[in-house]
């Protein structure tokens, strides 16, 4: 299979950049440190800095979104975060999230260094946020740690109220589903719902081992879960999980003719950007510092043919689950794009090789919400059409 025919935007929309490759926490399960361990303890530069937004200026759509990641970005809040707000006016840059700005920022935190002084600047530049927060206290602290060893609960919910206050009174929360933190995962779900927070990426972790008692208990959490979404869809207040979605993406494919191509691709809408300033397919490529994946960097611009290259590569072939037997009885397989590119490559060396784990929990999940995305469009349930059947693939 050549390149010809295959037509990639001119523009990206989206860049994630390492601010830094440092972080205060130690999350035994963090994919950064547990695949890749030995990460540089390097921070962005302001060279570098300024490459990037020169690359907004030129390479990406206005307003070019600009998502800190790392590491932890808010170790080198004044160094990097407040100094590319500062360059940006500098350069004459109006920031903010509608079309009349030219740059807009955000940033995925492990939040327990927010204080009333940076949401008070995330406030006034508009700034995007995803919180990280594994459930409630003793599952969240189970996992996300300082490195002494103490639970960092009571400081991520404490920075969580202060943005609510300020800035959102609903931010998107980025839940970590772990196998030993199963139990009691539809009542942690719905602890947070009565609290109003109803954005709640809640993804299992792929890059460990999943037991059969782990898949069970999976299932009989996704059913209990079920009962409660029912309700509160009746109420017309419908959190957003993933799991969920398995179900409704599952018939948009089928009726909405959607391809296994039809996904994020690799450098197509957005790109991930080291702290030196190289350039990678997205932000889950970066902490590999792979010299293969490098498309280029900001300072020196993009290598276009390497870039259609490795789009090429990943359309050799449908993804497939590493038991290949499993796709011939899979339910998510018309849905199925192959999961995280990235997380395909950390475990297998290959983007076409799908983790059992992945596709064992899309099964559960498509065949649990199945019967709820049904009654859903049976009674015309308008919170599910808003929430699940709007969503891009």
């Amino acid at each position: 299979m050549t390149g010809a025919g295959l037509r990639l935007p001119d523009r990206f929309g989206n860049v994630t950049a390492w601010a830094t490759c440092r972080c205060n926490l130690a999350c035994d399960y963090c994919y950064v440190y547990k695949l890749h361990p030995n990460q540089p303890r390097a921070d962005m530069d302001e060279e570098t800095i300024r490459a990037l937004l020169e690359f907004a200026k030129n390479h990406m759509i206005k307003p070019a979104e600009i998502w800190w990641f790392g590491g932890e970005p808010t170790v080198v809040w004044k160094d990097v975060i407040v100094r590319a707000v500062e360059i940006a006016e500098e350069m004459g840059m109006k920031i903010g999230w509608t079309p009349q700005h030219d740059v807009k920022f955000g940033f995925t935190t492990n939040a327990t260094l927010l204080d009333e002084a940076k949401v008070e600047l995330m406030k006034r530049y508009q700034f995007g946020v995803l919180i990280s927060i594994d459930g409630t206290e003793e599952k969240h602290d189970k996992h996300r740690k300082y490195h002494d060893g103490r639970g960092t609960f009571k400081e991520v919910w404490r920075a969580i109220q202060l943005v609510r206050k300020h800035l959102n009174p609903n931010p998107q929360l980025r839940w970590t589903v772990s196998p030993d933190n199963l139990d009691g995962l539809a009542d942690d779900i719905k602890w947070f719902v009565e609290q109003g927070l109803t954005a709640l990426a809640c993804d299992p972790v792929y890059e460990c081992k999943w037991y059969e008692e782990d898949y069970e208990k999976f299932r009989r959490e996704m059913i209990k879960l079920r009962g409660y979404m029912i309700q509160w869809a009746r109420r017309g207040v419908l959190p957003f999980i993933l799991s969920v979605r398995k179900a409704s993406e599952v018939w948009l494919a089928m009726n909405r003719g959607w391809s296994w191509t039809d996904r994020c691709g690799l450098a197509q809408g957005g790109i991930g950007l080291d702290v030196n300033g190289d350039i990678y397919p997205c932000h889950r490529f970066v902490d590999t510092h792979d010299p293969t994946l490098v498309l280029g960097n900001v300072k020196t611009g993009i290598d276009q043919e390497k870039r259609i290259r490795l789009n090429v590569y990943w359309r050799e072939c449908r993804p497939y689950c590493e038991d290949p037997s499993m796709c011939f009885e899979c339910l998510y397989r018309p849905a199925c794009n192959g999961g995280c590119l990235a997380i395909n490559w950390d475990l297998f060396g290959d983007m076409h090789v799908v983790p059992e784990s992945y596709c064992r929990i899309a099964n559960i999940a498509v065949e649990v919400f199945t019967p709820f995305h049904n009654l859903m469009v049976w009674e015309g349930n308008e919170a599910y059409r808003r929430t699940y059947l709007n969503v891009r693939l």
